[in-house]
């Protein structure tokens, strides 16, 4: 059985070698959206954490057996009025593995609807809805392989598309203090395109590790994402505007700058306080969403995050808070051991 799966990881992932799309160049671009909060807080899409239930929709291969009877909720207040959120239930088999079942999903709100002349037709919606199942298999003690399969619906006025998409996770724990996973996400297509060019899925190759100092109360979790697309830089007609005159932009320092801006680009850096066993302090910074996002005449703190985890035997609570230029957004989510919450005692 693990041969098989092994083999069937392989097959699908080989493929997703062959894509590298990012921003504009791809569909779905929703699914890249953080959603957890204990993620959000640490400052990227965190797959190597085993801390925290809601991770799986970044890495299934996190899913494990002590997961089992876990509902999660999580509720982000976007920009703007948007609104997202989900939810994931697991649960587990001793013959078939770990499970879980869950729905994402994106409520963009109502606009109103005008033509060109500026005749009014009134108000249309849009939204993103992406039920998934998620299932881990624990290759020996030390080695997980997991898989998300997501259905697609995205509807905008009147124009609707669907597809599927896979994620391959792989868990590795080398020690009881230092994890290392990769992931392949959003390996799929359109099945229906919202008019009738087919469009790629925003296909993101990633890496994580996390580790403990041993007598310290500090976790470390470092995330390269997009490790299938190396320049993500973004050339704004801005930097015309502010970039000094005497720039030699063929020098060798220059280069290395824009060398180790596109490597940071791929970069996102979390922190844990561990202040108790049951209350930890997330910080996180993203690098490639502070350059995105700042602005050249303000002081934005865009990229940075923070927020607060709280661990018990019967829930977690989590919440984050993100800067997004002048903006802010904030994420809440709560983990329910539903094992613990309605446990009766023998008689």
């Amino acid at each position: 059985m693990k041969h098989i799966v092994v083999n069937i990881l392989i097959i699908l992932l080989l493929p997703s070698y062959l894509m590298a799309q990012l921003g504009g160049n791809s569909t779905y671009n929703f699914l890249e959206q953080n959603i957890s909060p204990f993620s959000t807080a640490l400052g990227g899409k965190i797959i190597s954490n085993t801390e925290a239930k809601d991770l799986i929709f970044y890495n299934p291969a996190l899913l494990d057996s002590n997961d089992s009877n876990n509902l999660s909720l999580y509720y982000q207040a976007y920009l703007a009025g948007i609104n997202i959120g989900g939810f994931s239930f697991a649960l587990n088999n001793k013959k078939l593995g770990n499970i879980a079942l869950g729905v994402h999903y994106a409520n963009y709100g109502k606009f109103d609807h005008y033509d060109e002349f500026g005749n009014f037709y009134g108000q249309f919606t849009a939204s993103d809805n992406v039920p998934f199942i998620s299932y881990s298999l624990a290759l020996d003690s030390q080695l997980v392989v997991g898989i998300n399969f997501k259905t697609i619906y995205s509807n905008l006025e009147t124009y609707s598309s669907f597809g599927y998409g896979l994620d391959l996770g792989l868990f590795f724990q080398a020690n009881d203090q230092v994890y290392l996973a990769f992931v392949a996400r959003n390996i799929g297509r359109q099945i229906k395109p919202y008019f009738t060019t087919y469009e790629p899925l925003p296909f993101n190759l990633s890496a994580g590790l996390t580790g403990k100092l041993r007598y310290a109360p500090f976790r470390f979790n470092l995330t390269l994402e997009y490790l299938n697309k190396w320049n993500l830089r973004y050339k704004s007609p801005l930097e015309r505007l502010y970039q000094p005159e005497f720039v030699d932009t063929v020098s060798t320092v220059y280069k290395a700058t824009v060398l180790m801006d596109e490597f940071f680009r791929h970069s996102s850096f979390g922190l844990e306080i561990l202040l108790s066993n049951k209350l930890s302090l997330l910080l996180g910074y993203n690098y490639r969403r502070a350059k995105e996002l700042t602005l050249p005449t303000r002081r934005t703190l865009s990229g940075l995050s923070l927020g607060l985890y709280i661990n018990t035997e019967k829930f977690d609570i989590s919440y984050s808070m993100q800067k997004i230029s002048l903006l802010t957004a904030h994420t809440f989510g709560i983990t329910l051991n539903m094992n613990q919450l309605f446990y009766r005692r023998n008689n």
